[in-house]
């Protein structure tokens, strides 16, 4: 009977020390999944806010550009007398923007709501009746622009969106509607939503608020769809309410859905997108799967070593969960957690490191967005001041000269004016480029806006004299190679692709910098003086800075 007293006591302690480690290790491995699973759904969520609310902010851009043509062609056209169609229809005819704008062209009513007018002519509007259409009767009725909801084009039988604005004559007076339409089966501006899908499943919709109607969608099996009415789908109603934010939710075919929603200020629309949470966390299902593998082999390993091991295996089971709670309580990135042991709970905590560098690699990749330009990928404003301000630091350290190139191309309004905006981000990307790769990997060069660029030149010379001469030469073969003949895509008034050559030279300016009393914000500001007096010189010049 004695001899089973010890025995019985270290079954107990055994028993109760596997049961607290087993308590701890799963209770960390489940805590640490639980805090994982919501940062990566907030981030998730963030990325999904930011990308819906930058889709959004280009399309009111889109139909802001659209309404300000519309209003200014009308304008002009109210001088017109409608009643002479002929001259109308010249008048129209000359008016090369309009494909541009609406793909399937545009046309003129009067104030009965009849086409008089039309582009193309190709498309036999002249002579419809427009007046039942609910946009027609705001821009005929109440003299206001208006934007259509989807609806099914009288002559093309095709789903359609119409921009329509009033055309007055010279008391004021609506004597007409000028029009302006989109065929949403077409490539048109939409397509920023149409032809992009979120990851691999996810997805975008553009919803008409007022009529609870998709206009376009990922899947565009969904164009012109009606959505369930008020009281079905609580989600919806906040949406057409008007919140915005994120939320979780399951599509229509079922599937549980991460989603994103930002209304648009140009029309009564927002935009959804979406993220089925099964792919939102494929990242990490696996990792959590060998996390309760390695949990239960430490377990039943534990079972038979814990007798004479107990305290040295819990131990940094409670040193690690100390360790989360505490950042979890504080509210800081969480350190890897210290892996003292080669077993089953190195491994686990070993796995918990993998993944929290896999969270802070994505972290990165978010950055990313914030210091480079999204167009040509150079860095941006905000990342070139940072160089600049340590290559002035740098510099004065050093006593060796550096300088700075501001520049901006003399014709890039041109291109847009003449080809569309995809002409001029196709010659923005081949600018970067060639200056890219005229230059040493020392040195930097960033976009800052629009066509504006900016080169930073390191240790251009110890001597002032030698450095603005190598400055300068640096600056004119640049030059030269922005004046290079530029072969171009764009597209042609039929919306087909068309190769185009192009010159477009560059205005730089140079200011070189090797002292403690001049600022980065000064020296970006004297270089685009100077670059200024290189535009007021005709362009396709190289100006140095100069205090006189």
């Amino acid at each position: 009977m004695q001899t089973m007293y010890p025995r019985s006591i270290s079954t107990r302690f055994t028993l109760l020390t596997v049961i607290v480690f087993v308590v701890s290790m799963w209770t960390l491995v489940a805590y640490a999944i639980h805090v994982l699973r919501d940062d990566m759904q907030r981030s998730i969520g963030q990325q999904l806010l930011d990308t819906v609310t930058l889709m959004a902010n280009e399309i009111d851009a889109d139909l802001q550009e659209r309404t300000e043509l519309l209003n200014t062609l009308a304008s002009s056209l109210g001088s017109q007398d409608l009643a002479t169609h002929q001259a109308l229809q010249a008048t129209l005819d000359l008016h090369t923007e309009i494909p541009q704008h609406f793909n399937f062209g545009a046309f003129v009513t009067d104030l009965r709501g009849v086409a008089i007018a039309s582009v193309p002519v190709s498309l036999e509007r002249l002579g419809v009746v427009y007046a039942d259409r609910d946009y027609m009767q705001t821009t005929l009725g109440e003299g206001k622009s208006a934007i259509s909801k989807p609806v099914t084009g009288k002559k093309t039988k095709t789903a359609v969106i119409a921009m329509s604005s009033p055309v007055r004559n010279g008391q004021g007076k609506t004597i007409g509607a000028l029009v302006g339409v989109v065929d949403l089966q077409r490539p048109s501006f939409l397509d920023r939503i149409a032809a992009h899908t979120y990851g691999e499943t996810g997805g975008y919709l553009l919803i008409d608020r007022s009529n609870r109607i998709i206009i376009t969608a990922t899947d565009q099996t969904r164009i012109m769809e009606s959505l369930p009415p008020h009281g079905v789908n609580a989600l919806l109603d906040r949406h057409v309410a008007g919140k915005d934010g994120i939320d979780i939710a399951i599509n229509p075919k079922g599937v549980a859905v991460i989603t994103a929603t930002r209304a648009l200020h140009s029309a009564n629309w927002y935009v959804v997108v979406s993220l089925p949470i099964e792919e939102a966390f494929s990242p990490i299902v696996a990792l959590e799967q060998r996390i309760w593998v390695g949990a239960i082999l430490a377990t039943l390993v534990a079972a038979t070593l814990v007798w004479w091991s107990a305290h040295s295996l819990i131990r940094p089971l409670v040193q690690a969960t100390g360790a989360l709670k505490l950042a979890s309580e504080s509210g800081k990135p969480l350190p890897p957690l210290a892996v003292t042991s080669n077993d089953e709970i190195g491994y686990l905590l070993g796995a918990f490191n993998h993944l929290l560098q896999n969270l802070q690699q994505r972290e990165q990749d978010v950055l990313r967005l914030a210091w480079f330009d999204h167009l040509t990928g150079l860095p941006n404003r905000r990342l070139f001041l940072d160089r600049l301000e340590r290559a002035v630091a740098t510099h004065i350290r050093t006593r060796h000269h550096g300088a700075v190139i501001y520049l901006d191309l003399d014709k890039f309004k041109q291109i847009n004016d003449t080809y569309g905006h995809a002409a001029g981000d196709a010659l923005l990307i081949e600018a970067a480029q060639r200056l890219q790769g005229a230059l040493r990997e020392s040195d930097t060069v960033a976009r800052l806006g629009g066509d504006e660029m900016v080169v930073l030149l390191n240790d251009c010379a110890a001597d002032a004299t030698e450095a603005r001469a190598n400055a300068l030469a640096s600056a004119e073969k640049l030059r030269e190679r922005l004046a290079q003949t530029y072969t171009l895509k764009a597209y042609d008034v039929a919306h087909e692709t068309e190769t185009i050559r192009f010159d477009c030279s560059a205005s730089m300016g140079v200011c070189i910098f090797c002292d403690a009393a001049i600022t980065p914000s000064e020296i970006l500001k004297r270089a685009d003086e100077a670059m200024y007096a290189a535009k007021q010189a005709g362009g396709n010049a190289v100006r140095l800075y100069s205090a006189v």
